[in-house]
């Protein structure tokens, strides 16, 4: 059952999350790796077309976040 409704704010977090791993994918050599990051954007693409979502749904979001400003911090320190 959807229990939030997506705001402007994280439809324009999605893209900034499917741009980060669109990125991953393209520059990324390991078949294992591909995978996920093609699997992570068909989530986020799911999520997109929503207007409701769930807590399972927010708890995807908020680890693929998590990962992201971890990725992003880890590259700003080089």
């Amino acid at each position: 059952m959807s229990k939030y409704k997506f705001e402007d704010y994280h439809y324009d977090g999605i893209t900034t999350l499917q741009e980060f791993y669109g990125k991953k994918l393209s520059i990324e050599t390991k078949k294992s790796n591909k995978d996920l990051w093609k699997k992570i954007l068909g989530i986020l693409e799911e999520l997109k077309e929503k207007q409701f979502y769930s807590e399972k749904d927010r708890s995807r979001l908020n680890n693929f976040r998590k990962r992201y400003y971890w990725w992003r911090e880890k590259n700003q320190n080089k």
